[in-house]
């Protein structure tokens, strides 16, 4: 299962720009530029987005994706058919909680942890002993936030089996699209009773025995917005899949998407769990693909966000993110988005250097804190100065245009954020 990447992401497509706050004394967001689609690219529908980034993703993939605001859809090899791999345990959580609602399973009822009943692959119940005794809640939390195998077995047995799944997918209208395999542990069973001989990528890529469950891109967006229409739960969401042979083009897809869906909180509350995990798909762009800390102000803040890749930014440019009430203030250490007014937020993020309660009233809306190493931060090269066009350092636009290059030409000292991950 492990050479197959199945994702369900969440995003939100709107149109144009967003960024960070930006000098004065009073701080205003840095202005967004506008550059030319990449090679006379036409971004503005959603089909020209997914044809233009498609072929760079080395795999055989699935995408299907709607705004849920304006109700266009787009997708690439939407209604084939793959290895669902986790995401298939969607359906179980959901089936799960109209059986909450119906009265015929209740959250609060705890199940003992057999030893027989634990699973080996995700999740955390694997390390607990015998004798655990979880709430259903706790077992539908762990199957989506960790894809916990063990939960999974447990929560499918809870509906009662496979076929009863696949009886309510098909009550559902999804028969013809999703489908239970299999247990994960029928399916681990199989794995253990392959030879070193076998090729284990080719049976998890095309033997559908050695699959989970089926599902299209299609069908997983519809269902996710079948969730949104029924609790209110604001779910956004890309679809996507691929399957193929090398594990190191699995963590180039997974990049590649995360890249496409251009948002740092890919976030799906309720329902998004293992392979819409929003640590990772956080960590990942910060990190790897939106590094440089191109503005640094002394006193103020320390803002990252924008990509090396010039065809990126401009993708992510249509890409907003939802705005948050300010709960916290914008004290020293706080991390927050930046914005050029309400609904533009993207990629850019800042970390306060100081009290900047004067940003809260602006609405910006810190979602993390650092908590030890704010040493590091306060040392980050400054000597460029403010970015243009209040001072005299990085042009936003510029960096936005022409990516790395334009950094390493006219700002080699600027420190980078080599890895990031969420721990809490």
């Amino acid at each position: 299962m492990r050479h197959v990447a199945v994702l369900a992401l969440v995003l939100t497509l709107t149109a144009c720009s967003a960024q960070a706050p930006s000098p004065s004394a009073a701080p205003a967001a840095t202005p967004a530029p506008t550059p030319a689609p990449a090679s006379g690219a036409d971004y503005r529908s959603l089909q020209a987005l997914l044809d233009a980034q498609m072929p760079a993703i080395p795999a055989t993939a699935g995408i299907w994706v709607k705004h849920l605001t304006t109700g266009e859809e787009a997708n690439v090899n939407g209604d084939d058919t793959f290895n669902s791999a986790s995401v298939i345990k969607i359906p179980v959580a959901v089936q799960a909680l109209e059986m909450v609602d119906a009265g015929t399973l209740t959250l609060s009822d705890r199940t003992t942890l057999r030893a027989d009943d634990i699973r080996g692959g995700s999740g955390i119940f694997r390390y607990h002993d015998a004798g655990l005794q979880p709430t259903l809640r706790d077992i539908i939390l762990q199957m989506i936030i960790t894809s916990d195998n063990t939960a999974t077995d447990l929560m499918i047995g809870k509906v009662g089996g496979v076929a009863s799944v696949n009886a309510w997918l098909a009550k559902a209208g999804y028969a013809d699209r999703m489908k239970l395999v299999q247990t994960t542990g029928d399916l681990f069973k199989k794995y253990d009773g392959l030879t070193p001989a076998d090729d284990r990528n080719a049976r998890t890529n095309s033997d559908h025995a050695f699959w989970l469950g089926e599902l299209t891109p299609r069908a997983t967006g519809l269902m996710l917005a079948a969730i949104e229409a029924r609790t209110g739960v604001t779910i956004r969401f890309l679809a996507a899949m691929s399957r193929h042979d090398d594990w190191e083009w699995d963590q180039d897809l997974i990049a590649r998407v995360e890249q496409l869906a251009a948002c740092p909180e890919i976030v799906g509350v309720d329902f998004m769990g293992h392979e819409t995990n929003s640590t990772r798909a956080f960590a990942r762009p910060i990190a790897h693909v939106a590094r440089m800390a191109c503005r640094v102000r002394p006193g103020f803040v320390v803002q990252w966000g924008i990509s090396k890749d010039p065809k990126l930014n401009q993708l992510w440019k249509q890409m907003k993110l939802a705005d948050d009430g300010v709960k916290i203030s914008n004290g020293r250490g706080t991390i927050c988005f930046a914005t050029d007014g309400p609904g533009t937020r993207t990629t850019e993020v800042y970390i306060n250097l100081a009290d900047n309660k004067r940003l809260d009233a602006r609405g910006f809306s810190p979602f993390g804190k650092v908590t030890e190493g704010m040493n590091v931060v306060d040392g980050f090269f400054d000597a460029y100065g403010e970015v243009k066009p209040t001072g005299g350092g990085v042009d936003p636009d510029k960096y936005m245009a022409e990516g790395d290059r334009y950094i390493a030409e006219r700002y080699g000292k600027l420190d980078q954020i080599k890895s990031a991950k969420v721990i809490q």
